[in-house]
């Protein structure tokens, strides 16, 4: 017998017995307010978590906000508000979102626990544009934010291949000199507006 063979034979009679999968029929974290948690969570995170009453104007608070105020270039997928110079419909190549300094977007669950968005690219020509950007402003209605990730992902219905992330705060990394930066890898700020 090889070594190879010798090696092989060992491995095989060295595997460890299966495993039951973990029973996820049980009661998981919730909080008494679900969307004062998830305003906290996107907080802890780097975030700005605001929560518009029904009769606000999105449109106008966007404009009043200083990100806004200095950027160029704006894109929006946003059912809610469509402030935009730039339209990623009319957009054949991702590569000319390079120095696209806002983008907003709408998120379909919101999750009280971590804080998290989840988003597809269903509306989304280019999905290049959640982290290419400076500025990342989300929408998300407040009946759609959850207690934890589990209730998340029960309400997550894949129905063809295609994309799909849970964004949490803005980029960051503290992986060099163990100095946390901001913006490293995708936006440098996310603004989360919850609507009623």
């Amino acid at each position: 017998m090889s070594s190879r063979d010798d090696i092989l034979v060992q491995l095989r009679h060295s595997t460890p017995e299966e495993e039951a999968y973990p029973d996820l029929n049980q009661s998981w974290t919730t909080y008494p307010d679900q969307i004062v948690k998830f305003q906290e969570s996107v907080a802890g995170v780097g975030g700005h978590a605001v929560r518009l009453d029904s009769g606000a104007d999105l449109t106008e608070t966007i404009t009043r906000m200083e990100v806004y105020q200095a950027t160029k270039k704006v894109a929006s997928c946003s059912t809610h508000t469509r402030i935009e110079n730039v339209s990623l419909d009319n957009i054949s190549d991702p590569h000319a979102l390079e120095d696209l300094d806002l983008f907003i977007a709408d998120g379909s669950i919101g999750v009280a626990e971590n804080g998290a968005v989840w988003l597809t690219d269903e509306k989304i020509p280019h999905r290049v544009a959640l982290f290419i950007t400076q500025h990342l402003i989300l929408t998300v209605e407040s009946r759609c934010i959850v207690h934890n990730m589990h209730e998340a992902y029960q309400q997550i219905a894949t129905v063809r291949p295609g994309f799909g992330i849970f964004i949490s705060g803005p980029s960051k990394t503290a992986d060099i000199e163990q100095s946390l930066v901001t913006g490293a890898h995708g936006a440098r700020s996310l603004t989360v507006f919850i609507l009623d």
